[in-house]
Protein backbone atom coordinates (compact mmCIF):
# COMPACT_ATOMS: atom_id res chain seq x y z
CA UNK A 1 0.00 0.00 0.00
CA UNK A 2 1.30 3.49 -0.97
CA UNK A 3 1.83 5.95 1.73
CA UNK A 4 0.09 9.30 1.53
CA UNK A 5 2.66 11.12 0.85
CA UNK A 6 4.13 8.55 -2.40
CA UNK A 7 0.36 8.90 -3.89
CA UNK A 8 0.78 12.06 -3.93
CA UNK A 9 3.97 12.09 -5.73
CA UNK A 10 2.86 9.40 -7.60
CA UNK A 11 -0.68 11.54 -9.00
CA UNK A 12 1.65 14.61 -9.30
CA UNK A 13 3.21 13.01 -11.77
CA UNK A 14 0.72 11.79 -13.47
CA UNK A 15 -0.81 14.91 -13.49
CA UNK A 16 1.95 16.72 -14.79
CA UNK A 17 2.31 13.92 -17.87
CA UNK A 18 -1.28 14.38 -19.05
CA UNK A 19 -0.94 18.00 -19.31
CA UNK A 20 1.94 17.72 -21.31
CA UNK A 21 0.25 15.66 -23.46
CA UNK A 22 -2.76 17.83 -23.45
CA UNK A 23 -0.23 20.88 -24.01
CA UNK A 24 0.93 18.57 -27.25
CA UNK A 25 -2.56 17.61 -29.07
CA UNK A 26 -3.87 21.80 -27.70
CA UNK A 27 -0.83 22.83 -29.68
CA UNK A 28 -1.30 20.59 -32.53
CA UNK A 29 -5.06 21.25 -32.66
CA UNK A 30 -4.47 25.00 -33.02
CA UNK A 31 -1.90 24.69 -35.71
CA UNK A 32 -5.30 22.38 -37.67
CA UNK A 33 -7.57 25.18 -36.99
CA UNK A 34 -4.96 27.71 -37.96
CA UNK A 35 -4.90 25.93 -41.22
CA UNK A 36 -8.53 24.83 -42.78
CA UNK A 37 -10.47 26.18 -45.16
CA UNK A 38 -13.69 25.95 -47.42
CA UNK A 39 -16.01 23.15 -46.30
CA UNK A 40 -13.72 21.48 -43.68
CA UNK A 41 -13.66 24.35 -41.82
CA UNK A 42 -17.04 25.10 -41.54
CA UNK A 43 -17.11 20.99 -40.89
CA UNK A 44 -14.83 21.85 -37.63
CA UNK A 45 -16.55 25.06 -36.90
CA UNK A 46 -20.18 23.09 -36.18
CA UNK A 47 -18.20 20.34 -34.09
CA UNK A 48 -16.57 22.61 -32.29
CA UNK A 49 -19.35 24.62 -31.39
CA UNK A 50 -21.60 21.52 -30.70
CA UNK A 51 -18.82 20.13 -28.52
CA UNK A 52 -18.31 24.00 -26.46
CA UNK A 53 -22.10 23.89 -26.11
CA UNK A 54 -21.74 19.77 -24.58
CA UNK A 55 -18.91 20.89 -22.51
CA UNK A 56 -20.75 23.96 -20.73
CA UNK A 57 -23.75 21.82 -20.07
CA UNK A 58 -21.07 19.07 -18.39
CA UNK A 59 -19.32 21.37 -16.74
CA UNK A 60 -20.67 24.62 -16.01
CA UNK A 61 -24.61 23.55 -15.58
CA UNK A 62 -25.80 25.43 -18.43
CA UNK A 63 -27.92 23.89 -20.91
CA UNK A 64 -28.49 26.64 -23.60
CA UNK A 65 -26.77 25.68 -26.99
CA UNK A 66 -26.04 29.62 -27.46
CA UNK A 67 -22.64 28.73 -29.58
CA UNK A 68 -24.61 26.32 -31.67
CA UNK A 69 -27.32 28.82 -31.85
CA UNK A 70 -24.79 31.71 -33.10
CA UNK A 71 -23.38 29.34 -35.45
CA UNK A 72 -26.89 28.89 -36.96
CA UNK A 73 -27.82 32.58 -37.43
CA UNK A 74 -24.52 32.86 -39.26
CA UNK A 75 -24.88 30.15 -41.49
CA UNK A 76 -28.81 31.92 -41.81
CA UNK A 77 -27.59 35.64 -42.33
CA UNK A 78 -24.39 34.51 -44.83
CA UNK A 79 -26.16 31.59 -46.93
CA UNK A 80 -29.57 31.25 -45.79
CA UNK A 81 -28.94 27.93 -44.93
CA UNK A 82 -29.63 26.32 -41.38
CA UNK A 83 -27.07 24.58 -39.68
CA UNK A 84 -29.36 21.06 -39.13
CA UNK A 85 -29.44 21.40 -43.23
CA UNK A 86 -25.67 21.96 -43.17
CA UNK A 87 -25.20 19.05 -40.93
CA UNK A 88 -27.34 16.51 -43.13
CA UNK A 89 -25.52 17.67 -46.60
CA UNK A 90 -21.90 17.84 -45.66
CA UNK A 91 -21.59 16.02 -42.39
CA UNK A 92 -24.09 13.18 -42.02
CA UNK A 93 -27.50 12.66 -42.84
CA UNK A 94 -28.72 12.04 -38.93
CA UNK A 95 -28.17 15.36 -36.90
CA UNK A 96 -28.76 14.01 -33.76
CA UNK A 97 -26.46 11.17 -34.42
CA UNK A 98 -23.55 13.65 -34.87
CA UNK A 99 -24.70 15.42 -31.80
CA UNK A 100 -24.26 12.04 -29.95
CA UNK A 101 -21.24 10.94 -30.86
CA UNK A 102 -19.48 14.56 -29.79
CA UNK A 103 -21.32 14.85 -26.44
CA UNK A 104 -20.03 10.84 -25.94
CA UNK A 105 -16.48 11.72 -26.52
CA UNK A 106 -16.58 14.95 -24.75
CA UNK A 107 -17.90 13.20 -22.08
CA UNK A 108 -15.27 10.64 -21.59
CA UNK A 109 -12.40 13.44 -22.17
CA UNK A 110 -13.78 15.22 -19.09
CA UNK A 111 -14.27 11.72 -17.16
CA UNK A 112 -10.46 11.03 -18.07
CA UNK A 113 -9.22 14.15 -17.10
CA UNK A 114 -10.96 13.74 -13.27
CA UNK A 115 -14.27 16.11 -14.51
CA UNK A 116 -15.79 19.05 -14.90
CA UNK A 117 -13.38 21.53 -12.73
CA UNK A 118 -10.27 19.24 -13.31
CA UNK A 119 -10.85 19.26 -16.97
CA UNK A 120 -11.56 23.46 -16.73
CA UNK A 121 -8.35 23.63 -14.76
CA UNK A 122 -6.26 21.87 -16.98
CA UNK A 123 -7.74 24.57 -19.53
CA UNK A 124 -9.67 22.31 -21.49
CA UNK A 125 -12.96 25.06 -21.57
CA UNK A 126 -10.35 27.43 -22.72
CA UNK A 127 -8.93 25.39 -25.45
CA UNK A 128 -12.42 24.80 -27.20
CA UNK A 129 -13.19 28.55 -26.64
CA UNK A 130 -9.99 29.59 -28.58
CA UNK A 131 -10.83 26.87 -30.75
CA UNK A 132 -14.32 27.78 -31.43
CA UNK A 133 -13.87 31.85 -31.31
CA UNK A 134 -11.70 31.27 -33.72
CA UNK A 135 -12.72 29.40 -36.46
CA UNK A 136 -16.18 31.81 -35.97
CA UNK A 137 -14.08 34.26 -37.45
CA UNK A 138 -11.93 32.78 -40.19
CA UNK A 139 -16.22 31.49 -40.87
CA UNK A 140 -17.29 34.85 -40.80
CA UNK A 141 -14.50 35.99 -43.66
CA UNK A 142 -14.83 33.04 -45.97
CA UNK A 143 -15.61 33.09 -49.31
CA UNK A 144 -16.64 29.73 -49.45
CA UNK A 145 -20.10 28.86 -50.03
CA UNK A 146 -22.05 25.67 -49.75
CA UNK A 147 -23.83 23.96 -52.44
CA UNK A 148 -27.29 22.70 -52.04
CA UNK A 149 -28.93 20.50 -54.63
Amino acid sequence: MLSVARYKRVLGIWVIIGLGFFSLSAQAEVETVETLTGEALHIRLVETAIHYDFFNQRCRGVRASANQSEVNRLFIQKYRLTLNNFIKKYITTDARDLRDRLKNALYRQVADMGGGQPARAQGLEATIKSDYRQLLERVDVSSWYPLID
